[in-house]
């Protein structure tokens, strides 16, 4: 009987203050998780992105200068 009582309060704590610093704290490890992996990622798709040797899949197919069409092959 005792444990059904402390379990029916237990939630309560958690609408108060403490549910609020709870929320903040993984709010705010949430976020720099996430800024690390996401920095993490984002330099190498910088460096992808900067390469112009590279093949963007978004950009329009390049069309033949006319130098290029009247060169022999």
């Amino acid at each position: 009987m005792a444990i059904a009582t402390i379990a029916r309060h237990v939630p309560w704590a958690f609408f108060g203050r403490l549910g609020l610093a709870l929320a903040e704290i993984v709010l705010a490890a949430s976020t720099l998780v996430g800024s690390v992996i996401l920095g993490h990622e984002l330099r190498d798709w910088r460096e992808w992105y900067a390469d112009p040797g590279t093949e963007k899949p978004w950009a329009p197919t390049p069309k033949p200068s006319p130098i290029e069409i009247a060169a022999p092959r």
